[in-house]
């Protein structure tokens, strides 16, 4: 039974349930430039390496200029900022998760992709009910995931080895930026990817249903 002193948890597809109102916000920019939507389910495809990646991404490959990217880039961010909390959710107990690692003092925290403003935003207004020591999103002159630098401030911060801290995530890119780090991954099943990616990309160990983490690894 391994005993973990620290939790780091993505985002999206982890904690919550956003993709609804990001490819909302999405779509109204690409049809507002003229391109067609997506349906909100693709968007859990998209999501994982940042936004200005979805941004890419969505766009029709002939549009992908640098001068288009920016651009919509910048217009889905002002529309996401105003609506990144009207349709999202937390994930069917993860409330429950939460209260016992606060019990436990298992200290928390949480990285993404996301824009790192938008991040602490819903952090404050949807997990505004439990302490994270540590929310690190998407920031100028900071890599994202998967590269290891925010697992390592992360650890730095409250003290802990990255060997006693625990990845949880939904994604491949949460895997590796847990392996480049020398941790483990415990993968999530009902995030944006699935059981099969992440089994593939080597999670240590990949639940169905948040309270499983209380019942094996703390």
């Amino acid at each position: 039974m391994n005993r973990f002193k620290a939790v780091i948890f993505d985002l999206d597809g982890t904690l919550i349930d956003s993709k609804e109102d990001l490819g909302l916000a999405t779509n109204r920019v690409l049809c507002g430039r003229g391109y067609a939507a997506w349906p909100v389910e693709q968007y859990g495809i998209f999501m994982g390496h940042g936004l200005r990646a979805l941004t890419e991404q969505a766009l029709p490959e002939a549009s992908r200029t640098d001068e288009e990217i920016d651009r919509c880039h910048a217009l889905i961010l002002e529309d996401y900022g105003r609506n990144c909390m009207v349709k999202t959710r937390l994930y069917a107990g993860i409330d429950k998760v939460l209260d016992y690692l606060t019990e436990k003092g298992v200290r928390m925290g949480v990285l993404t992709n996301k824009p790192h403003a938008i991040a602490c935003r819903i952090v404050e207004g949807l997990l505004g009910a439990w302490h994270f020591d540590f929310v690190q999103g998407g920031q100028e002159g900071l890599p994202l995931k998967p590269e290891p630098d925010g697992v390592y401030r992360f650890c730095r911060q409250v003290q802990v080895e990255a060997e006693d801290t625990l990845f949880v995530g939904d994604s491949d890119v949460d895997v590796l930026t847990a392996s480049h780090a020398g941790m483990c991954c415990l993968g999530v099943s009902w995030g944006f990817r699935g059981r099969r990616e992440l089994e593939e990309a080597g999670a240590w160990r990949v639940i169905d249903k948040a309270e499983e983490m209380i019942g094996l690894f703390f």
